[in-house]
């Protein structure tokens, strides 16, 4: 008979694997970057147009304010974004994994699967086809090759001993990210 492992899934563990997703492609790094950047000229210049094209009336007061407002907005706007896709994330895990968190799952290694078992159901998932394993300080993440995520808190049962069964089974081939020290 295989181990079995047993823990809880809060909310919270479904959006660390969001958010360290999102905070790991380039390419949303990149189109934020761009977004700021792009957003802040286009607003300073026309500030600043508003300043100095005007004649001390109404339309220069108004463009000061546009200028605070860009400055503002170009050291908040990292904030912002974060905060809003943290949101996001939590409307879309509500909408998503309904019934899913603050229930027990059960897990157990078997010759060549992790298998699960919660309310919804029970899962196999061949070790042979996952891709990537990504660690943080509260969990661990299992990539399939089909892009699929198993998530394991490190609240559960006998963790240390479940994380030395697992890597005993995995190929060596399969990487282990450690990011140990990421936060939102």
């Amino acid at each position: 008979m295989p181990n079995m492992y047993q823990y809880i899934l809060t909310i919270d563990d479904y959006l660390n694997l969001f958010l360290f997703n999102l905070s790991r492609d380039k390419e949303k790094k990149k189109e934020n970057r761009n977004t700021r950047l792009w957003l802040t000229s286009v607003f300073l210049i026309i500030g600043l147009l508003l300043l100095f094209k005007t004649q001390g009336d109404i339309s220069g007061m108004f463009g000061v304010l546009i200028i605070f407002y860009t400055i503002y907005f170009f050291f908040n706007y990292p904030h912002t974004t974060k905060k809003q896709k943290k949101q996001e994330f939590i409307l879309y895990i509500h909408d998503t994994y309904k019934g899913r968190f603050d229930l027990p799952v059960k897990l157990w290694l078997e010759d060549d699967s992790l298998c699960t078992k919660d309310a919804v159901g029970e899962y196999k998932f061949n070790l042979q086809k996952i891709t990537a394993i990504d660690e943080i300080a509260q969990n661990i993440f299992i990539k399939t090759y089909s892009n699929e995520y198993i998530v394991i808190p490190k609240t559960i049962e006998n963790f240390e001993q479940f994380k030395k069964e697992f890597q005993s089974t995995l190929n060596e081939e399969i990487p282990w990210n450690l990011a140990l020290d990421w936060k939102w």
